[in-house]
């Protein structure tokens, strides 16, 4: 009887530690999961408010119709917007906009539109 009863032991033993070592890779297979989720969000809300703050100066540029080189802050995002010829005859400029973290000197978010712009004030022609 005792025999058996030892074999009996080791299978459930056997058992215990198939169920504990699965228990704890899963445990480390969520937490790494749950981890790389956090670290992802908090760059994906930087890309965010990077958006956000270039169309809102896209929105403010096109609301006064003027298109000027020029450079805001916005918290920890520095906003470029820069001016390149694209066609002389025709007036035409490509508008960049970048938003730039100032840590990193990084570029979240980059938008370009292709505008006609009056040379004297920079304002747009319709």
């Amino acid at each position: 009887m005792p025999v058996k009863r030892l074999h009996t032991l080791r299978g459930s033993t056997m058992i215990e530690v198939v169920v504990g070592f699965f228990l704890i890779s899963l445990a480390v297979g969520l937490t790494t999961v749950l981890f790389n989720q956090v670290m992802n969000s908090s760059v994906l809300y930087s890309r965010h408010r990077a958006y956000l703050a270039v169309n809102n100066l896209v929105e403010k540029q096109q609301e006064q119709n003027t298109y000027e080189a020029v450079s805001e802050e916005y918290g920890d995002l520095v906003i470029e917007v820069t001016l390149t010829p694209f066609d002389e005859e025709k007036k035409l400029y490509i508008v960049t906009y970048q938003a730039i973290q100032k840590e990193k000197k990084e570029v979240l978010y980059k938008r370009q539109l292709l505008k006609q712009i009056k040379p004297n004030n920079h304002e747009t022609s319709e």
